[in-house]
């Protein structure tokens, strides 16, 4: 499997697993059964992760079987999507344009990611160390600044705006610290680097999306479940953060915020008070969490098997390919003796 094969197969691969967990979890409110956000944070991290693991280990058992391949799509000359091709000119046009959009979302990315890591190293040089606790250190930003945490090899961060309210600096570095516990700020960083090769994908953006916000609905139901967290005083500390935030401050880099992701921050923002004003009522079934996990790993599972190649199909290269075969089979002594005759 070539890199492009494999990045090909990885974004097919999340395509079907985000249509699959939307499809799901309007299967399950039709029975009124809602999961918890963080089972629908697990849902999208093992989505994404078996996207990546599965297009590898299926071929790394293929090779460990003899197998020479899997099953492989040929974009050919044939029907729509061949048309479609043949109208770009050729297969290894097509090939040449699908790994030039790679390449310049790629590029794009390492760029942003580097410019995300410079601003961010410049925030926490910038923000005075309040506390220290561990591994864990608690800054101060300006006050018009955003609240968020960040993970980082040397250890973790929590970067609060000055001039909270002691009850508003406590609701908010316990939601923060939710963040830290999940490991949102890590996982943030592990789809920076994903971004490299699946930025271009859309269903790699609404994965970001849905991420950011079931991380960001965790934290809430996590802080209002604890005793003492009102939510009345909670919805305040949300309003006033959201408030109290420059218009042109933008949360770019890949870390985790109370606000969330600028990226549809309204709609999620809307959604957080809905819910927090008016929890969800429902059922958690287990059972159905376990067989929607199921059901997601044996339907990426065959799609992993998807080996694209943009390669051409002609009876020429058919009539090639079966004379080399049959030359391997007939070292192995794989053929009757009388052999396989071919007629036109």
């Amino acid at each position: 499997m070539s890199l492009m094969a494999y990045i090909a197969t990885v974004n097919l691969c999340l395509l079907a697993a985000m249509a699959l967990i939307f499809l799901y979890g309007h299967a399950l409110r039709l029975f009124r059964v809602f999961p918890s956000p963080s089972t629908q944070v697990r849902f999208l991290r093992f989505g994404l992760f078996m996207s990546l693991a599965l297009p590898l280990a299926s071929r790394w058992l293929l090779v460990l079987s003899g197998e020479p391949e899997g099953i492989v799509l040929f974009l050919s000359g044939g029907g729509a999507v061949g048309q479609f091709i043949n109208g770009l000119g050729s297969i290894r046009a097509a090939a040449s344009s699908f790994a030039a959009l790679v390449a310049v979302f790629a590029l794009l990315q390492v760029t942003r990611l580097a410019a995300d890591i410079i601003r961010l190293r410049r925030i926490l040089a910038r923000s005075p160390v309040a506390r220290r606790i561990g591994r864990l250190c608690m800054l101060t930003a300006p006050a018009d600044s955003s609240a968020f945490a960040v993970s980082y090899p040397a250890g973790s961060a929590i970067v609060l705006p000055g001039g909270l309210p002691r009850k508003m600096r406590r609701l908010v570095t316990l939601h923060e610290l939710v963040h830290l516990r999940n490991a949102d700020p890590a996982w943030n960083w592990f789809a920076g680097v994903v971004a490299i090769f699946c930025a271009w994908n859309p269903a790699f953006r609404l994965w970001l999306h849905l991420h950011g916000h079931w991380c960001e609905r965790t934290c809430d139901e996590a802080v209002l479940s604890r005793h003492g967290s009102g939510r009345a005083d909670y919805l305040d500390c949300l309003l006033f953060m959201a408030g109290s935030r420059q218009p042109a401050t933008r949360q770019q880099v890949p870390v985790t915020a109370m606000l969330g992701s600028a990226r549809f921050g309204r709609l999620s923002l809307r959604n957080r008070i809905f819910n927090i004003t008016r929890p969800v009522g429902g059922r958690s079934v287990p059972i159905m969490t376990w067989i929607g996990f199921a059901a997601l790993l044996v339907a990426m599972t065959a799609i992993s098997t998807v080996d694209i190649r943009f390669r051409s199909w002609s009876v020429h290269d058919l009539h090639r390919q079966t004379i080399v075969n049959l030359g391997r089979n007939a070292l192995d002594h794989r053929l009757p003796a009388f052999g396989l005759v071919m007629g036109y």
